[in-house]
């Protein structure tokens, strides 16, 4: 997938959200999203490998580190920032 083509799913993917998750629940969703995420992320490790990773696109590692390093500070209650730059990884 091409940088412009990401940017623009990425546009119409957050209207989206903004015309179908109350501003309210976005943040129960974006924990539940977080989670299944982070869930399948750990099945897929346990079948590929740790070195499996590597093998994947720069943009998908990228989205799997952040997930990574914002659940272990979640759990350890520590503030964290997250690079969502995707610049040079599409």
């Amino acid at each position: 997938m091409e940088k412009d083509e990401l940017d623009a799913m990425l546009e119409r993917d957050v209207a989206y959200l903004q015309r179908n998750i109350p501003p309210d629940d976005i943040y129960l969703f974006a924990q539940n999203t977080l989670l299944a995420t982070y869930l399948l992320a750990y099945e897929v490790g346990r079948i590929v490998g740790i070195g499996g990773f590597e093998k994947l696109p720069k943009i998908t590692q990228k989205c799997l580190k952040n997930i990574s390093w914002f659940k272990h500070n979640q759990e350890a209650g520590t503030d964290v920032e997250i690079d969502l730059n995707t610049n040079g990884l599409v």
